[in-house]
C-alpha cells in the first residue's frame, strides 16, 4: 500500500509540475551571411505566415525575438496598414561567411492550472522598445511629411506649400545626433540653425533634391506637383514607411500619376524607394536623381550616382559637407544641368525600386568623398547579397 501511495504521489507531482511549467516552444531562425561583409544591425524580414505555420500559438501582441545567448532584442510586427500582420522584422548581426541563430516566441509571464490538469499560459504584451525610426505628417508646417531614423532625417512637401513652391524634391536634414529630432525641430521652429544637433542646410527648389524621381523624356524632367495625400503604413521602432500619392500630371505627350512608398529602417543611411507610375504608356523613362549645387563633386559607379558638396543652404557657412547617393541596378546616366540622374524604363504599374541615402560631415563619421563611396559600396553589397533566412 505504501508503494502504491508513493506512485500516486509521484504522478500528482509530475502532473502539477507539467501544468505549471512554462511552455518554451519557439520558432528557430537561422540567418546566413554569404558575403565577405561583416553585417551589424541589418534588418531581417520574415513572412508572418511562415512564423504561424511553424508555431500557430504565436501572437503578434506578444511575440519577441531572442539571440542564441537568450538576450531579447527589439523587433517589429509589420502590418503595411492591413488588419493582419504581413511581416516580422528584427536586426541581425552576422559575421562574414557565417550564420547567426535566433528564436521567436511569445512573451509569457506565467501559467495557471485549469480543470482536468490542463493549463492556461498567460502571455505578456510585447515590450515598448525605444523607437529608432519615425515619420509623420506635419500640418502645422504647410503639410510637410517628415521621417527619420537614428542616423538621417528627410522631408517632402505637401499640398499647402504649393502656394510658395511646387516640387516633389526631397529635403535632407543633416542631423548629427542619434536621437529622433523631427518633433523637437518643428516645435522649436529654428531648424535652419545648428544648436548642436545639426540643421536643415540643404536647398531643394524645383529639383529632385536628395533622391526624388520623375519621368525623363527627350532629355527633360517632367516633375509632378507636391504630394496630394499620405498614409503612414508602419511607424517604428525599427521601420517607418509612408505611402505618398500624387495627382495626375503631364509627362511628354502622356498623362501619368504615381505612388511613392518610402521605407527607412534603423541603423542605415539608405531609404528603400518604391515608385509606381501608371498611365497610358508602354515604357516610361523615369529618373531618380540628386540636385547639383555650386561646388558639387559628382561621384558615380556601376550601380549608383552620388554627390558630395558644401551645405547648399547654410546660414553660418560652417555646416560642413553633405553627401547624397541614389543606388539603382541597370540604369543609364542622365544629367539636365540641375540634377544628376539614374534613368530606367518601366511599364505601367511596374515598381521602380531604388535606394537613396545621405550623410553629413558634421557627424564626424563620413568626412571625405572616399568615405562616402565606401559607405555606398558597402550598402550596394548588402543590397545585392541579402541575408538568407531559414525558419523552422
Amino acid at each position: 500500500m505504501k508503494k502504491l501511495n508513493f506512485i500516486f504521489l509521484l504522478l500528482a507531482v509530475l502532473i502539477l509540475s507539467s501544468s505549471c511549467a512554462i511552455d518554451e516552444s519557439a520558432v528557430n531562425v537561422t540567418v546566413t551571411n554569404d558575403s565577405t561583409l561583416e553585417i551589424i544591425k541589418e534588418t531581417v524580414e520574415i513572412q508572418w505566415t511562415d512564423i504561424i505555420n511553424s508555431d500557430p500559438n504565436i501572437h503578434h501582441n506578444s511575440v519577441i525575438v531572442l539571440t542564441s545567448e537568450g538576450n531579447e532584442i527589439p523587433s517589429q510586427v509589420i502590418f503595411n496598414s492591413e488588419k493582419q500582420p504581413e511581416l516580422f522584422i528584427f536586426q541581425a548581426d552576422v559575421d562574414s561567411k557565417s550564420k547567426s541563430e535566433y528564436k521567436i516566441r511569445n512573451n509569457y509571464t506565467s501559467v495557471e492550472t485549469t480543470g482536468n490538469a490542463g493549463k492556461e499560459i498567460k502571455y505578456a504584451q510585447r515590450p515598448e522598445y525605444k523607437s529608432q525610426a519615425y515619420g509623420r505628417f506635419v500640418p502645422e508646417r504647410m503639410d510637410d511629411y517628415a521621417w527619420e531614423n537614428n542616423l538621417v532625417a528627410f522631408r517632402i512637401y505637401g499640398p499647402a506649400l504649393e502656394e510658395e513652391l511646387i516640387t516633389n524634391g526631397i529635403d535632407y536634414w543633416s542631423k548629427s545626433t542619434s536621437e529622433l529630432i523631427i518633433d523637437k525641430w518643428y516645435r522649436e521652429n529654428d531648424y535652419h540653425t545648428d544648436s548642436g544637433e545639426g540643421c536643415d542646410c540643404y536647398k531643394v527648389g524645383v529639383t529632385l533634391g536628395s533622391g526624388a524621381s520623375a519621368p525623363y523624356i527627350d532629355d527633360s524632367l517632367w516633375m509632378s506637383r507636391n504630394f496630394q495625400s499620405w498614409e503612414t503604413l508602419d511607424n517604428g521602432p525599427i521601420r517607418t514607411t509612408v505611402k505618398l500619392t500624387y495627382a495626375p500630371f503631364a509627362a511628354g505627350e502622356d498623362t501619368v500619376s504615381f505612388v511613392k512608398i518610402i521605407s527607412l529602417d534603423a541603423n542605415t543611411r539608405f531609404n528603400k524607394m518604391t515608385d509606381i507610375y501608371s498611365g497610358d504608356f508602354n515604357k516610361l523613362p523615369v529618373a531618380a536623381g540628386i540636385a547639383l549645387h555650386p561646388g558639387c563633386r559628382i561621384l558615380s559607379g556601376p550601380d549608383y550616382v552620388a554627390i558630395a558638396e558644401p551645405a547648399s543652404d547654410s546660414k553660418s557657412m560652417l555646416d560642413g559637407d553633405i553627401y547624397i547617393a541614389v543606388l539603382m541596378n541597370g540604369f543609364k546616366k542622365g544629367n539636365d544641368m540641375k540634377n544628376i540622374m539614374a534613368v530606367k524604363k518601366i511599364a505601367p504599374e511596374e515598381p521602380l525600386v531604388y535606394y537613396m541615402g545621405a550623410a553629413t560631415s558634421k557627424e564626424l563619421v563620413i568626412n571625405t568623398d572616399d568615405d562616402w563611396e565606401r559607405a555606398i559600396n558597402r550598402q550596394s553589397g548588402i543590397i545585392n547579397n541579402p541575408l538568407k533566412v531559414t525558419v523552422k
